[in-house]
């Protein structure tokens, strides 16, 4: 239902419908010129940690250590001013500064001090060209560049969006900054975790970086202990404080009683990070999947609040003789925060949890102690005016599920089949669609004739989950992608596929538990199968929405709707959600 094609080519005879191509191979589109890292230049990057601590010994036959730094790994040249990561986005690289001075921002800066160098964007005209000259054959492509290695990878080509920073004199002296030299090490955060950069950082001077994808991070973790217990010690002495300040509560504490929590807190996690591969595709699990796990049970004493730093957590009450959920909590969101808060107005009441928390798949959290929240977040609260703002403490802090707005069952679903995790979930009222299609021809035009998702999915009610991507904050489908082929772009944080550098692993598609990427077999612009020489088999690329992110006007799939039933939403903001639902 829902995929029909514009029209579709039919080669006449068997001889027509071949086009052998060589075997896709796990760095045929290197990160960057494997050339310019020769016998120097590896050196000096093996010179400072953690790269020091390998051992090519270590490291299997056909993944070679030296290999994996030429080909997962480039060099890029910056000037100053160039900003290498900014709060908020998303990365999937870490950085080892080789020559020249960085500098890290550590208080907020207005984005208006930063000039953006935007992507191309299509055009009115350049749309009407695209229509017609969209092909006839469907999943068509260009195999020109495939299995050629690129001679220089440029930031553009790699989706990378450079900002620039206008004046950085006045931007050091007015903010509170931090120098970095060579052998500096960072990036490691994002890259590891999956969570958004937690600092701006910026060339002070022109500088020389190497710069390491997320595939040969993991790699070189998974064979050097050594390299792998550096990177994470480091992780985890100091991603605290950037990840505390990024809070809007905690931005409201002076910079000495942030270190302070800083220092007393502690990192915690509850289930497997790699949830999704235990889970399987969740349009055939049962309404409840079985394999949340309690971070804190009801009546527990409360002897931290406890901050949300990646995943997402249930809160729950107990009703009747079982639970119900309440509220859902995801990054930068607090549980624990209003006992306390209660505790500390009425002393005599007990300082205990009202509710349950679950962890739902996987959290990251940080535990604050409690005497510290007494101590510096309550008075901040106070002074603040937060106390009094009860709208402003739910969106930090929600314990219930804001006084029944949201359906109680589906809010349970949401939380179910982790429908939560989506930032543009495509969400189609059934009420109001009449099954016309329009959404799946826009799709189609505006990719060159393949829909990019099928009007079918997870269903609650009149409610449909349609089977297109996400894009979702826990990108699961990046982690096992050995080529890099599958990215979240830094700039507009849409998870796009690189079709030239997808081998057909498939690792993304059975990653993904919503079955929102699929693999397809490919053909040539001529409309004959394209053909792995080596197998004889049909070659197949990853296929998924894109967001339309280089499309005038945005998704072309919500636009089409003549009757408003369709929208790409956020279902993690229960007010937004509210308002769709009651437009």
């Amino acid at each position: 239902m829902g995929e029909a094609r514009i029209t579709a080519g039919s080669p006449k005879s068997s001889a027509d419908r071949i086009h052998r191509i060589p075997p896709p191979a796990r760095w045929d589109k290197p990160f960057g010129d494997p050339d310019s890292l020769g016998v120097e230049k590896l050196a000096l990057i093996s010179a400072n940690k953690p790269f020091s601590l390998l051992d090519e010994g270590q490291f299997r036959s056909g993944l070679a250590m030296q290999d994996i730094l030429k080909f997962d790994g480039r060099i890029t040249h910056h000037k100053p001013g160039d900003v290498i990561t900014h709060i908020g986005d998303y990365g999937t690289s870490c950085f080892l500064l080789l020559t020249g001075q960085c500098r890290i921002l550590l208080s907020p800066i207005d984005r208006a001090a930063i000039e953006n160098k935007k992507r191309k964007i299509t055009g009115v005209l350049d749309a009407i060209r695209q229509h017609l000259k969209n092909n006839a054959c469907p999943e068509s492509r260009d195999t020109a560049g495939y299995g050629k290695q690129n001679s220089v990878n440029t930031r553009e080509s790699h989706g990378r969006v450079i900002h620039v920073l206008r004046n950085i004199e006045e931007i050091v002296g007015q903010n509170n900054t931090k120098v970095m030299g060579p052998g500096a090490f960072f990036g490691e955060i994002s890259a590891l975790t999956r969570a958004p950069r937690s600092a701006m950082i910026f060339a002070a001077t022109e500088i020389e970086l190497y710069e390491l994808r997320w595939q040969g991070l993991r790699d070189l973790r998974k064979f050097s202990t050594k390299f792998r217990s550096w990177v994470d010690k480091l992780l985890s002495g100091r991603s605290m404080l950037p990840l505390l300040a990024e809070n809007p509560v905690l931005k409201l504490l002076p910079e000495n009683q942030l270190a302070e929590i800083a220092r007393q807190s502690s990192f915690e996690q509850f289930g497997d990070t790699y949830w999704y591969r235990a889970l399987g595709k969740l349009e055939e699990l049962p309404d409840e999947s079985g394999d949340e796990i309690h971070i804190i049970k009801k009546d527990a004493y409360l002897d931290g609040v406890l901050l949300i730093r990646g995943g997402f957590a249930r809160v729950l009450e107990t009703y009747g003789g079982g639970e119900r959920t309440v509220a859902y909590l995801t990054q930068n969101q607090m549980f624990g925060l209003d006992g306390v808060i209660a505790h500390v107005n009425d002393p005599d009441r007990p300082l205990i949890s009202p509710f349950s928390l679950k962890a739902i798949g996987y959290v990251d959290l940080i535990r604050i102690p409690t005497h510290l929240v007494v101590s510096h977040i309550v008075p901040a609260l106070v002074t603040g005016g937060w106390i009094k703002d009860e709208q402003r403490l739910r969106e930090i802090a929600p314990t219930f599920n804001d006084r029944g707005e949201l359906d109680q069952s589906l809010m349970e679903d949401l939380l179910d089949k982790r429908v939560v995790n989506g930032t543009a979930t495509m969400l189609i009222d059934l009420n109001r669609c009449v099954g016309c299609d329009e959404c799946v021809r826009a799709c189609a035009v505006a990719h060159d004739n393949n829909p990019r998702f099928i009007r079918h999915g997870l269903q609650h009610g009149n409610l449909q989950f349609a089977n297109a991507c996400m894009h979702c904050r826990d990108n699961v489908c990046i982690v096992d992608c050995p080529t890099g082929a599958i990215v979240r772009n830094s700039g507009e944080q849409v998870i796009t596929i690189d079709d030239s550098a997808c081998i057909g692993c498939g690792s993304c598609a059975q990653s993904c538990p919503y079955d929102n990427i699929r693999m397809v077999e490919i053909r040539d612009r001529r409309g004959r199968t394209i053909i792995n020489e080596q197998t004889g088999q049909a070659v197949r690329k990853a296929s998924k929405c894109d967001l339309c992110i280089n499309q005038l006007g945005g998704p072309a799939c919500q636009r089409a709707c003549p009757h408003d039933a369709l929208v790409r939403i956020d279902t993690a903001d229960r007010e937004a959600l509210v308002r769709w639902l009651n437009r």
